[in-house]
């Protein structure tokens, strides 16, 4: 017996002698002709045809035959029930046609319901590839399978059926896609069958089932974790006393640790999950990591003076975090008013809690800071009390005393503090102050924070000898990057005799160091007369401060000189710093570039000095598409280290303005030239040239946050070069080398992150080709797309340029305004003429 390929291949070459035999008889035109043509065929011919039509009838025979022997063997499962199902468009379509024609080398991106995502590796997928042969891709990269069936199997035309079910979520189960193949025919064979659907739900599961056989795939954790919430094996896994704990359970150990009046140096975080996660969330305190599967509390033990950073992630809006101290009195923020008249002087105490609240994009911090004050009290002092001890005082406090750093402060040069950096030191007095009250201080800076105690309240009895003050006035003088402070900035040096003058005599000014540096409206030294019984104040501009790399370079040097030429000398230093910069700490070397409303983390360094009781303004301005900027629009006032709120999309250049007392000094976020990102894109014009600004960028929408994502991730391919041979690819023709392929980049960008862009047809070949850059720029033929016009650039826009007659210029606009694109080398980042007014913008429409 023939097989069925043999009569195929018979019935194919009859039918082929046939076309021939009737063609001949069309071109004579004779129907007649024809007719006697077909009966003068030779019976060799005729018997061809005979077998021809058997054999054609034999196939459909045996495929119907084994279709419904397969069939009727097989048991079929009723088709789930579904309590909400709806389709966008897309899918809804690609069903239809999937049962409608049989698919077998098909796909489809499935764009997920508003509140459903699924949680993949690091990623929370918006949507899926769904692949007809019965595979589930995250992307549209074939190593990217999420699930499969197991079998590559066809939709059967009139024989299978495909479908795609949103399942959302009751009380009983949780919400989940289901894709469904009946009667599937593996490797497109109809004598091999198969039922099966693949199940992705909420929680990152994956069920998936062939012919009844169910196959369960938990979600794979992407955090590392030391257990699913505080149960036995977690308190093992992170103690050493487990056995200890567990005796009383871990819970109550944690609230004896921080019983009343305890002065361990401990405290509790506790933090609240008032409802089941819909997946499992990482909750990290410092180095301890839970996995959350359920609502409840969690409880923390944390050592005072050392700083803990605390998320959830994904993130969890709706946790709440409290913390619990180890003594009654755990606010330390007022300090207790004293008489200044009652002689005595009393050290205040500060100590107490610093925290700020996770967001989307970044930790929470808390640190609890133990009790701090200086020892002794005093008494009225007089100078025969002195040489006199101070000790500075850490109380409920577990730290290594030896690692803190202490700094004993005074504004009187004529006491004298031995050892100023040491935790006990001791004071003399040369010479007593007049006035009743003087400035006497210690800080200690732990988790580099800074405590301080200060002595109040002290009174001293009056002296002959008066006693000169002098001051410089330049709170915390800023100089700008690159630039020099000037005379527009000036310092204010105060001279002043704080007491009635006992006898006529003379105050000099001088500089006693720095004489390169400044200079100033008063000629240098110069010498005031005063005269008995009188108060003497002097104040003068100190004016063209310099930079410099060194503190306290410059010295105001002040002496009282009576008749008898003694003298009663005090110098000021007057600290310039040149460091001033704005970063983004949390920035990859990409740039930043955010969805509308999710904050961006901001820094203003002012390093070497502490930064406590700066108030910083921060800025933003607008980027437009001529690369120009509109004015500054104030948008947070906080401290050196904020987060900037992004209420509208765009890229914004951004700006600190840090205010001291009358003096304010401002400085741009800028990009260097050693940054990697400028280091790996060679271009002509470029945005890494040091003092330029640099930007954040918002995107109105994920779609196009992802949008720019995936441009972003193309940098450096060099497949899509001017003289590279580009392959076919999301139904588009293949381009030749020499050709440009910007259009191609961005309709197979935008098509990789979900969205579908139009395909044209040349109208002699029929080649299949992408809009071209002249078709973005005046929005010709872009159905599903927005065309913005001449607007402000925006990540995830698609850019054109036009050009007559051709062929201008398109890309993905980058998270500063400028293109990723098709360029001659490959894919990269460009300025040029992208950013002159001339260009325009579209959005999908989403």
């Amino acid at each position: 017996m023939l097989s069925e390929t043999v009569l195929l291949t018979i019935g194919l070459g009859c039918v082929a002698a046939l076309l021939v035999v009737a063609l001949f008889g069309a071109m004579k035109r004779e129907l007649k002709r024809i007719s006697a043509a077909f009966g003068a065929v030779p019976m060799v011919v005729k018997a061809l045809f005979l077998i021809c039509g058997v054999s054609f009838y034999l196939h459909g025979s045996l495929k119907t035959n084994n279709t419904t022997k397969a069939a009727s063997t097989m048991m079929f499962a009723a088709r789930p029930s579904v309590q909400t199902t709806e389709f966008i468009n897309q899918t809804e379509m690609y069903v239809n046609a999937w049962n409608a024609t049989g698919v077998w080398q098909d796909s489809f991106w499935c764009r997920f319901e508003n509140d459903f995502v699924f949680p993949f590796g690091t990623n929370h997928l918006k949507g899926v590839e769904v692949l007809a042969w019965g595979e589930i891709w995250s992307t549209h990269r074939k190593d990217a399978v999420l699930a499969e069936l197991g079998e590559k199997v066809a939709i059967g035309r009139g024989i299978s059926q495909f479908d795609c079910e949103y399942i959302a979520a009751s009380e009983t189960n949780e919400a989940k896609y289901v894709y469904s193949w009946y009667i599937g025919l593996v490797n497109r064979e109809t004598n091999s069958v198969v039922n099966g659907r693949i199940e992705l739900r909420r929680s990152g599961d994956i069920l998936v089932a062939t012919n009844g056989v169910e196959r369960f795939i938990p979600r794979q954790l992407p955090f590392v974790h030391n257990g699913f919430g505080q149960d036995s094996e977690w308190v093992a896994a992170n103690f050493t006393n487990a056995e200890e704990i567990l005796s009383v359970g871990y819970s109550q150990w944690v609230d004896d640790q921080v019983g009343v009046d305890l002065t361990n140096g401990l405290y509790k975080l506790t933090v609240t999950v008032p409802e089941k996660p819909l997946e499992t969330t990482q909750l990290m305190v410092g180095d301890y990591s839970i996995a959350v599967t359920n609502a409840g509390e969690y409880v923390f033990l944390l050592e005072k003076g050392v700083e803990y950073q605390f998320t959830t992630w994904p993130f969890m809006e709706t946790a709440v975090y409290s913390w619990t101290d180890d003594l009654e009195n755990n606010s330390y923020s007022e300090i207790e008013e004293l008489n200044a008249n009652d002689g005595v002087g009393v050290w205040t105490e500060d100590g107490g809690v610093e925290a700020s609240y996770p967001t989307k994009s970044t930790s929470g911090v808390i640190v609890w800071m133990p009790r701090f004050k200086a020892w002794p009290d005093v008494v009225h002092l007089t100078p025969g009390d002195f040489p006199l001890p101070f000790i500075a005082i850490l109380s409920d406090c577990r730290l290594d005393l030896s690692s803190v750093q202490y700094q004993w402060v005074t504004s009187d040069s004529n006491i004298n503090i031995v050892s100023p950096t040491s935790q006990e030191t001791l004071v003399d007095v040369g010479v007593m102050p007049k006035w009743d009250q003087f400035d006497f201080s210690v800080t200690v800076k732990i988790a580099n924070r800074l405590l301080c105690s200060t002595l109040q309240g002290i009174s001293y009895g009056v002296h002959e000898i008066p006693m000169v003050s002098c001051s410089v006035s330049v709170p915390r003088v800023l100089i700008l990057k690159d630039k020099q402070m000037d005379g527009s900035k000036p310092g204010t040096v105060t001279v002043a005799m704080l007491s009635d003058i006992p006898t006529n005599g003379v105050v000099r000014i001088s500089l006693e160091d720095g004489e390169d540096k400044i200079s100033t409206s008063l000629n240098l030294p110069q010498e005031f007369t005063i005269n008995e019984a009188e108060s003497f104040t002097k104040s003068f501009l100190v004016d063209g401060i310099l930079g410099s790399d060194d503190a306290n370079d410059v010295k105001v040097k002040c002496e009282f000189i009576n008749p008898s030429s003694e003298r009663i000398t005090t110098v000021s230093s007057l600290t310039v710093l040149n460091p001033l910069s704005v970063t983004l700490p949390q920035s990859p070397s990409t740039g930043t570039c955010v969805v509308k409303n999710i904050p961006v983390s901001a820094c203003c360094d002012l390093s070497p000095v502490d930064s406590l009781g700066w108030g910083v303004e921060w800025y933003t301005a607008k980027r437009r598409n001529d690369g120009g900027y509109d004015n500054w629009q104030l948008r947070h006032i906080g401290g050196v280290t904020t987060f900037i709120p992004t209420p509208e999309a765009g890229v914004f250049a951004l700006k600190a303005r840090i205010v001291s007392g009358t003096q304010s000094n401002e400085t741009v976020f800028v990009h260097m030239q050693s940054e990697g990102y400028c280091a790996a894109i060679k271009e002509e014009i470029g945005p890494c040239e040091e003092g330029k600004y640099n930007h954040f960028g918002v995107a109105r929408s994920e779609g196009l946050l992802r949008l720019r994502n995936v441009a972003l991730s193309h940098l450096g391919r060099a497949e899509y070069g001017k003289n590279m041979f580009l392959e076919s690819k999301n139904g588009y023709a293949s381009v030749k080398g020499g050709s440009w392929k910007c259009n191609r980049f961005v309709a197979d960008v935008a098509i990789k992150a979900g969205f579908s862009v139009p395909h044209n047809k040349t109208w002699m070949f029929g080649n299949v080709y992408p809009p071209v850059a002249n078709d973005w720029s005046t929005g010709n033929n872009l159905p599903g797309w927005i065309h913005l016009g001449s607007t402000y650039p925006e990540p995830g826009f698609i850019a054109g340029r036009y050009k007559s007659p051709g062929p201008g210029h398109c890309g993905v606009v980058d998270y500063d305004g400028w293109t990723i694109s098709a360029r001659p080398e490959g894919i990269g980042r460009n300025a040029e003429k992208m950013l002159d007014g001339t260009i325009r913008y579209n959005k999908p429409e989403e």
